[in-house]
């Protein structure tokens, strides 16, 4: 039996108008060219009440009637460019080309953050549906406040103590984001949202391009966007989001927005902020100052250097000329010390020999005695103990999504004498996608050695564990074992349903299948489109025993059974009701050989 459901905040509500936990009302008007509430996307997402408008795009929330669980959904539909005709999303008279081209970004962006499900600070992306001539995009959905009413509910700024964990994992997600050539471009207060459980995410990610009538950039958030972005033609790149983020930070310790990029370029007056706020430790202002460079040049290039900078960095306190008294011009002698008379004059001329000539008679005295004394002659190895005791080992810490760094000076009391052992402080690996790894500097600080095991909370490809306790010192070279998830033993085969055949098999391969595809004729698939799965959908595959599974795909009608005399024929529209009698709007829907899950009444 289906449950009415809320469309403003998807709880069940029963009868009962407006919701008693949103106030939604199912009377309440569609912003303009927004979906109408009900429609129903791949016979499985019911559209919901308007959550934002951006420039590119609308983002309602949805319920996904397969999982039984809210969603949110993303739909390409720049206002400026396009306009709704009936289901349809069409490009305005003179723009398709401009349409086409953004919307192929659109859809490279979240293509991209779908396969950066493992990073926890990313809002998650589940699917991409192409209909209506626009692209929808199915992301995870939770509850949260922006950072900027966080602010607002904490006196408008946090300390360093409190921030800096919020912010630490956010940028190490960020810096593995842009590994796989992710910008974000509009990283602010608003962009950035706390759970209920205290974790920061990132989102409103949209696609560069959008200018207006004035000639400056439309979708730029004042004061955080980089200097770079009100040009056409500067490059954007890693730098642009460290910018922003310094912003932020700036920000959230000081309680005061950064001046705008543009106006810095003209009159740059930020003050730096451990000057504008007592309490912020100096290296971490350094590190945020670096990060607001107007010269991009000049700026810290990439996140890794930016966490290098504010959590890792030592403070260099500025070099102080010391204050000189003015002076009219002429030289006026000050008391002179009495002059005394050299010692060394007054000895008589046997003793001035003898301490001439004693330290090289003491200096021969120590050669023989070492020659003679073959328990303290040289030694085989390359260096005395008295060069290991008195040179400091190199302790580097190395992260697996960024290049190590080193810090002399810290001696280890493990290292033998008269070893040159270069000793590696090791990171906590876990939860970290094992590609990454490899592709770091840790690949060539230890001996990796991997061991697979399935899991149920560690996503295919990604640490379980390792044996190397976090935090410790090991010798370089050392054997780190590390165990890394096969994903899910038991694995439910997905629907295929609003999936191109490329992005399916992604979403298989992802779970940890090994998939082949056959082509086959079908009277009643499309060419290209997907017919079935072997194993059916909704399989529960034991990959322990095999991880196969055959995709078909459709060649169109077999062209031998076509007949030669054309026949007219009609494409029945499909319709799906919810269970208060009332039809919602079907739209992208497509064929499919398994049954339609319920996607629950929504009112």
């Amino acid at each position: 039996m289906s449950v009415r459901r809320c469309l403003g905040c998807m709880r069940p509500i029963g009868e009962e108008d407006p919701c008693p936990y949103c106030g939604y009302s199912k009377n309440d008007p569609a912003p303009v060219n927004a979906l109408p509430p009900k429609t129903v996307l791949s016979n499985t997402y019911v559209v919901g009440k308007v959550l934002d408008m951006g420039q590119d795009g609308i983002s309602y929330i949805g319920f996904d009637g397969y999982s039984q669980k809210p969603v949110l959904i993303r739909e390409f539909m720049p206002q400026s460019l396009a306009q709704r005709q009936g289901s349809q999303v069409m490009p305005l008279e003179g723009q398709e080309a401009m349409y086409k081209a953004l919307l192929s970004d659109f859809e490279e962006l979240y293509t991209a953050l779908s396969n950066l499900k493992q990073l926890p600070s990313l809002r998650r992306v589940e699917r991409l549906i192409l209909a209506n001539n626009t692209c929808y995009v199915i992301c995870e959905y939770f509850d949260c406040i922006t950072l900027s009413q966080y602010l607002q509910e904490n006196a408008g700024e946090l300390d360093w103590e409190m921030a800096a964990p919020m912010f630490r994992r956010l940028m190490e997600d960020i810096s593995v984001m842009h590994q796989h050539g992710v910008l974000h471009r509009g990283i602010s207060p608003d962009s950035l949202v706390l759970t209920a459980n205290g974790e920061m995410k990132l989102t409103h990610f949209t696609v560069s391009g959008f200018w207006g009538e004035n000639g400056r950039p439309a979708q730029l958030a004042e004061g955080y966007a980089a200097p770079e972005q009100y040009s056409k033609t500067a490059p954007h790149g890693e730098w642009t989001d460290v910018y922003s983020l310094c912003a932020v930070l700036y920000k959230v310790l000081s309680g005061t927005m950064p001046p705008a990029a543009d106006t810095r370029t003209v009159n740059d007056n930020l003050i730096p902020l451990n000057q504008l706020v007592e309490g912020v430790p100096p290296v971490v202002s350094q590190g945020i100052m670096a990060g607001l460079m107007v010269d991009q040049q000049l700026r810290l290039r990439s996140m890794r250097q930016l966490i290098q900078a504010v959590y890792y960095a030592t403070y260099e306190a500025p070099v102080s000329v010391p204050q000189t008294e003015e002076t009219t011009g002429e030289y006026v002698p000050g008391p002179q010390p009495e002059k005394k008379k050299n010692w060394f004059v007054r000895l008589p001329v046997w003793a001035k020999v003898l301490l001439i000539c004693l330290p090289f008679v003491i200096l021969v005295i120590v050669l023989l005695w070492v020659l003679m004394m073959p328990d303290y002659g040289p030694s085989e190895q390359p260096y005395s103990s008295l060069n290991s005791s008195s040179t400091s080992q190199i302790v580097s810490t190395v992260s697996p999504s960024g290049s190590g760094t080193s810090s002399g000076g810290e001696e280890s009391g493990t290292s033998s004498a008269g070893s040159d052992t270069v000793m590696i402080r090791v990171d906590d690996l876990r939860s970290h996608q094992l590609e990454a790894v490899m592709n770091s500097d840790i690949a060539q600080q230890f001996n990796i050695v991997t061991t697979e095991e399935y899991s149920n909370t560690i996503e295919n490809g990604f640490i379980i564990s390792q044996s190397l306790e976090p935090g410790t010192v090991a010798a370089q070279g050392s054997t780190l074992e590390l165990v890394v998830s096969k994903g899910k033993q038991n694995v439910i085969v997905p629907s295929y349903s609003g999936y191109s055949l490329n992005s399916y098999i992604n979403e298989l391969e992802n779970l940890g299948f090994t998939v082949t595809v056959e082509q086959q004729y079908s009277d009643t698939v499309t060419s290209g489109s997907i017919i079935g799965t072997n194993p059916a959908v909704g399989t529960s595959v034991d990959r322990s025993v095999s991880s196969a599974i055959t995709v078909y795909q459709s060649l169109g009608r077999d062209p031998a059974t076509i007949s030669s005399t054309p026949t007219s024929s009609s494409t029945p529209e499909s319709s799906s009701s919810t269970s208060s009698g009332e039809e919602p709007t079907s739209s992208g829907g497509e064929t499919t050989t398994e049954p339609d899950p319920e996607p629950g009444a929504a009112d």
